[in-house]
């Protein structure tokens, strides 16, 4: 026995005192820490010699000349070199030293690291062992987990050599390698392109049941990462594969039922020890942490839309589903409903909350209120607080409810409309009229329309309109003289008039079909169309949503046929869509089941700006459906499209998200890192934000001329300034984005609030910049819609 313990302690001695130990940890203090790590350690010279053990295994597939224990303390110290901002710097573009504008430099250090890793997960590289191979996986990991750094790492395909390491395991003998490699797969969510990568590496479901119990154990995401597993979470329930993958795991569910205890379970021992001051301050610290968990999953309609269209179980006393939650905490329309809460004012108010940050998505909304008739049960609510007399009584419910009905008629950016708040103050009288759908008051819209109409326009410009269009081969010098004048019309007008903007775009339109380098989708497909399978009444709904919205900006006249006018051009444009589907697949998604389930905002707003003309409309549709730009503006273009590879158009996630989302959240970590850094520490994606504003075209975030603005330079300019647009309105709301993440209100700061004093105009040399930095990649990756890797 004392033999025994003498070579315990003398073998664990040999180890703290083992050379390559001391020196590993001497070298992972210093990359840890940015200053000493830009001296020492990010040159070419130290990480070669610090690499060069991998080499024969990198050049000639042999054995390294090392023990495991040095390559995987070297692959310590590399990873927490790639942690940091110096060191990740320097493997995605090389020394320090270099001075070099490109944003793909790729140091050979990461070609050696990536190439050393497939080799060993591949088995190409005898008697690497598996704890070799995780380790500087690992460190591979420190990169694809950010949009920069998948870039540089893609032409490896690393998600799918870990994929293939996992069909071979044992999932109870490998039990260990097992899990680490899903966690490693798993950081591929940290990017919207990556998220479509471990989608196609067929391990979902792996991943998602993993981070459901990483999650709710509260474990950290890894030895050099503090947060991550709910922005992973979030990034996944951004496309509705990876929300039903969550749905499946019981994710949502352990949200729902923590949620519901927290709001309206009896025996909550924190309710017991912590009474709140109800009902002036219904959600607390911990609830409305709560609930920001269960937005950031529900917070897309494709997610909201699959979490309603799961199969919904018996009543329990406890819900455990989205639906649920709803029926129970705001369509109260029975006293049976409302007697089953155990404090029915709290819940509903909890309840009314939740839902007014997930019904900024007009989608969501118009889907709740086609299939639940949500505004006729608020009504009802409201008419059940009158007096005799006709009186409202004034309380925290019939307000938030009041917020809810004047957010979801009325629409319009900042200096359009004006919301009521969400809070009675104290000592303050509640001057808001509450809202009628009989009789809307005029009290929510603000008389602002008249920009619309005020707007000049340039002499240069308007000869140019007027002139008949161009020859075919004229059309490139003649596409290069409208952006010039484009840009001096905004930088001395900053909008158009909306007369102006239909000519331009029906001009610019027409002259890029003779043009080869803005032509992407010829008129060729299947005939099999997919046919809608939801509810006729969204449509509909929708149609009379953005006729009132026309009217209220001068746009349309008060005749009541607009409404089947745009009900004719959605079915018009949405014939032009399933022109060119694929034919129909089995698909567990209830979003692919049919026709695109949303509501066509772009085309509503097209319907806007040729001001109810149906034939202008459609002749514009059915010429811009060819054109590059119509996959990224014109959300349904590419639902189930021909033009997408079959697998990822039944993978349910949009160009516009594993694209233009992607490059967005780029570009912020590149240029605005301060923004990037709020998202993460929130548990909020760019990528969620991007697609709410960029699916519904801007509507009830930018004024009129704004989206108008949107249109016209994405169209005109390049599809590539869809991103560009984004980040300078990310940049716009810098202030604000870092003060509510440090209130830990960014997702409700950014739905409900519209983009105050914002101008595209004011921002366009910034915009500018950014295309000629990184305009040769993004329409690269969006001409060929992402399918090249």
């Amino acid at each position: 026995h004392i033999h025994r313990v003498t070579s315990a302690v003398t073998e664990a001695t040999q180890r703290t005192f083992d050379p390559i130990l001391l020196i590993g940890n001497m070298l992972k203090k210093y990359a840890s820490g940015n200053a000493q790590c830009r001296s020492l350690l990010c040159n070419d010279t130290m990480v070669q010699l610090l690499l060069a053990p991998l080499m024969p295994t990198v050049g000639q597939s042999q054995s390294p000349l090392v023990s495991d224990d040095t390559l995987i303390t070297i692959a310590d110290v590399m990873a927490v070199l790639a942690s940091t901002e110096s060191g990740r710097e320097f493997f995605l573009k090389g020394s320090t030293t270099t001075t070099t504008t490109t944003t793909t430099a790729r140091s050979p250090a990461v070609q050696n690291i990536a190439q050393f890793t497939v080799h060993a997960l591949s088995g190409k590289a005898p008697r690497i062992t598996p704890e070799v191979a995780t380790a500087w996986l690992f460190v591979c990991r420190q990169l694809y987990n950010i949009a920069e750094g998948l870039h540089v790492l893609l032409p490896f395909s690393i998600h799918t050599h870990i994929a293939n390491s996992l069909n071979k395991l044992d999932g109870v003998t490998d039990r260990i390698l097992s899990e680490a490699l899903v966690d490693n797969l798993l950081n591929f969510a940290g990017t919207p392109k990556g998220l479509l990568l471990l989608q196609q590496s067929g391990q979902m479901a792996r991943c998602t049941q993993y981070l459901d119990h990483r999650y709710t154990q509260k474990l950290q995401v890894s030895k050099v990462e503090k947060f991550g597993y709910g922005y992973m979470a979030t990034q996944v329930a951004s496309t509705a594969a990876g929300v039903v993958e969550l749905l499946n795991s019981g994710f949502v569910s352990t949200l729902v039922r923590d949620l519901w205890t927290l709001v309206d379970g009896e025996e909550s021992d924190y309710r017991l020890t912590a009474p709140r001051a109800h009902p002036l301050d219904p959600i607390d610290r911990t609830t409305h942490k709560a609930m920001l968990s269960l937005l950031n999953i529900l917070s897309s309609f494709p997610a909201l839309y699959e979490a309603l269209n799961q199969p919904q179980p018996k009543e329990q006393d406890i819900p455990s589903t989205v639906f649920a939650l709803l029926d129970r905490l705001v369509l109260v329309d029975s006293e049976s409903k409302s007697a089953s809460l155990f404090n029915y004012e709290e819940a509903h108010l909890f309840g009314l909350r939740l839902f007014s940050a997930l019904v900024t998505s007009l989608d969501s909304f118009l889907y709740l209120e086609a299939n639940y008739g949500l505004t006729a049960t608020l009504l009802a609510l409201q008419r059940k607080n009158q007096l005799d007399s006709g009186e409202v009584i004034i309380d925290a419910n019939s307000v938030e409810r009041n917020r809810m009905l004047v957010s979801c008629h009325y629409t319009g950016g900042p200096s359009e409309r004006q919301l009521p708040p969400h809070y009675l103050k104290d000592n303050e009288m509640y001057t808001w009229s509450m809202f009628d759908l009989n009789s809307p008051s005029s009290h929510y819209q603000l008389k602002n329309p008249g920009t619309i109409k005020d707007q000049g326009i340039g002499s240069d410009m308007l000869a140019m309109l007027s002139q008949p269009l161009p020859e075919p081969k004229a059309s490139t010098v003649w596409l290069k003289s409208l952006k010039d004048l484009l840009l001096l019309e905004l930088t001395k007008h900053k909008t158009l008039n909306t007369d102006t903007v239909a000519l331009l775009l029906q001009k610019t339109v027409a002259v890029q079909n003779c043009t080869n380098e803005y032509v992407r989708f010829m008129s060729s497909g299947s005939t099999d169309t997919v046919r809608a399978v939801y509810n006729n009444s969204m449509p509909s709904l929708g149609a009379k949503l953005a006729v009132r919205y026309g009217q209220f900006l001068g746009l349309l006249d008060s005749s009541n046929s607009h409404v089947l006018n745009l009900q004719q051009v959605t079915n018009r444009a949405s014939s032009v869509c399933t022109r060119q589907c694929h034919k129909r697949q089995h698909t567990y998604l209830s979003s692919l089941k049919g026709d695109y389930v949303g509501y066509d905002w772009f085309v509503a707003t097209m319907f806007l700006v040729m001001k109810g003309s149906v034939n202008q409309t459609v002749s514009f549709l059915e010429a811009f459906a060819h054109l590059l730009s119509s996959g990224y503006l014109w959300i349904p273009r590419l639902h189930l499209s021909v033009h997408l590879p079959l697998e990822i158009a039944y993978s349910g996630i949009h160009p516009v998200t594993y694209i233009s989302a992607h490059y967005v959240e780029w570009i912020l970590q590149s240029e605005v890192p301060l923004v990037h850094s709020a998202f993460r520490l929130s548990g909020y994606t760019p990528s969620q934000i991007c697609y709410h504003w960029l699916s519904q075209c801007f509507w009830n975030f930018l004024d009129w001329p704004e989206i108008c603005n949107y249109i016209i330079m994405c169209i005109v300019l390049g599809i590539d300034y869809q991103v560009y647009f984004c980040v300078a309105v990310m940049k716009h709301l810098e202030h604000g984005i870092t003060q509510y993440t440090h209130e830990q209100n960014l997702l409700v700061f950014l739905k409900e609030e519209g983009v105050c004093g914002f101008s595209a105009a004011a921002w366009l040399s910034f915009m500018q910049n950014l295309a000629s930095i990184y305009g040769h990649y993004v329409l690269q990756d969006m001409h060929s819609l992402g399918c090249s890797a």
